[in-house]
């Protein structure tokens, strides 16, 4: 569901504009995202040497107010977003984020992290249905996303046959092998980071989306799902919900989940794997993303 400009959503408890917990223009700061870099003064001359910097999530923090007609829907409202923002569903998980929704400018946009503060003093302005109150919410990594998910599924094609036939001709060809292909538009201004879902049977499957590429190497059984989370709070790969068993399925070495981006673009995506039965699927999901609110 669409956002009015400056109103917030978590976990489906609404903030801001229009709202009794309220937000303006001037109680509203995105923060600033940290920049932490590898600099080092030039050892053998002057200047500095340049090494690989990386970017940090900011903090959002708001001034907001309580606005309740009456001290009962004051209280309730407080109640209710300090409730999802305290939640203690997720404050234990290990690399779980939040979602936070936002509108500006006529967009619905996300972002992923974790609430912090919450500060609501008491004070004798509640009997007016009226207080202050002071939140921050730390981003996860420093991009900004689309709220709509965009989903592409491929399936292999069903094999005509297996094994080798005699005479050879070269190159040879194993005819289990298949490849299927079908054209993506990857939006917003900054790469994004796809969450890829591999269904067996499968026999080494890889997906290739111009410079994007996850190959696995290993046997995916009929039924058996994997999933490769290419999302810098997670960069995980699980079986059937479970770490996967490095003996049994593993990344390729040119397969960096740290890098594993797509580009903004037009690109054919291609789902390469061995397959018999051609009912192997891949499914990519992705949000376009950019670097400014």
């Amino acid at each position: 569901m669409p956002l009015q400009d400056y109103q917030f959503d978590l976990d489906g408890v609404l903030f801001g504009a229009g709202c009794p917990v309220g937000v303006d223009a001037e109680g509203f700061d995105s923060g600033t995202n940290e920049i932490v870099t590898q600099d080092s003064p030039n050892p053998l001359s002057d200047g500095i040497q340049f090494g690989r910097d990386y970017k940090r999530g900011g903090a959002w923090v708001w001034s907001a107010f309580l606005d309740g007609v009456d001290p009962a829907t004051a209280l309730q409202a407080l109640e209710d977003l300090q409730t999802v923002w305290e939640s203690d569903e997720y404050r234990t998980v290990l690399q779980d984020v939040r979602t936070l929704r936002y509108g500006l400018a006529g967009r619905t946009r996300r972002i992923y992290g974790r609430p912090r503060r919450f500060a609501a003093p008491p004070g004798n302005k509640i009997m007016q249905g009226t207080s202050a109150v002071t939140m921050d919410f730390l981003k996860a990594d420093p991009l900004h996303y689309d709220d709509t998910e965009k989903v592409v599924t491929l399936q292999a094609q069903p094999a005509a046959g297996s094994g080798f036939t005699w005479s050879f001709t070269w190159p040879l060809l194993y005819a289990g092998s298949t490849t299927a292909s079908q054209t993506i538009a990857v939006g917003g201004r900054a790469r994004t980071a796809p969450v890829v879902t591999f269904t067996g049977p499968a026999s080494n499957p890889s997906i290739v989306i111009g410079e994007f590429r996850i190959d696995v190497i290993g046997q995916i059984a009929a039924g058996d799902v994997l999933v490769i989370d290419c999302r810098p709070w997670k960069m995980s790969m699980t079986l059937n919900g479970q770490p996967v068993s490095s003996s049994r399925l593993r990344l390729s070495r040119r397969t960096n989940l740290s890098t594993a981006r797509l580009k903004p673009g037009n690109y054919a995506a291609a789902f390469l794997v061995s397959d018999l039965t051609g009912t192997a699927t891949a499914t990519v999901r992705w949000r376009d993303a950019w670097p400014s609110i």
